[in-house]
């Protein structure tokens, strides 16, 4: 099977918010209790040999940390070169698990392209606006 290669491809991983009331900017519009379909992106990243930018994108993207692992995980089973990975949270969720899990992403960048240079592979935006700030 011949694969394709993305130089950005940006995965909502899904439409939650764990904003109440939501933001009024966000152009995502109002959250929706939907999750990406996994099986869906596997099908995807099994017709993919290499993607430049990753992105993570939703609602909050933090809300379904497990899509992400799985995603990153699907990725590093199936050898998928990645150049890049970016991700824009409002910050109000912060765990253990989604820091390990990023290191352990830049650290398969950086083996995937024997890159042992200090530069990014990873960015992490957090979006800190009055709108966000009121719920902290």
């Amino acid at each position: 099977m011949n694969k394709v290669s993305f130089d950005g491809l940006a995965i909502e991983v899904t439409r939650r918010c764990n904003m109440i009331p939501p933001c009024q900017h966000c152009f995502r519009g109002m959250p929706q209790e939907m999750d990406v379909d996994l099986k869906a992106v596997d099908s995807l990243l099994d017709q993919t040999s290499g993607i430049g930018d990753l992105t993570f994108t939703g609602g909050e993207p933090l809300v379904n940390l497990p899509a992400i692992k799985h995603i990153i995980q699907y990725i590093r089973d199936h050898r998928i070169t990645v150049e890049y990975i970016s991700i824009v949270t409002n910050g109000l969720i912060y765990s253990d698990e989604f820091s390990n899990l990023m290191i352990e992403a830049d650290n398969y960048i950086r083996e995937i392209k024997e890159n042992h240079s200090s530069a990014p592979n990873i960015t992490i935006g957090v979006s800190r606006d009055q709108y966000h700030n009121n719920n902290e």
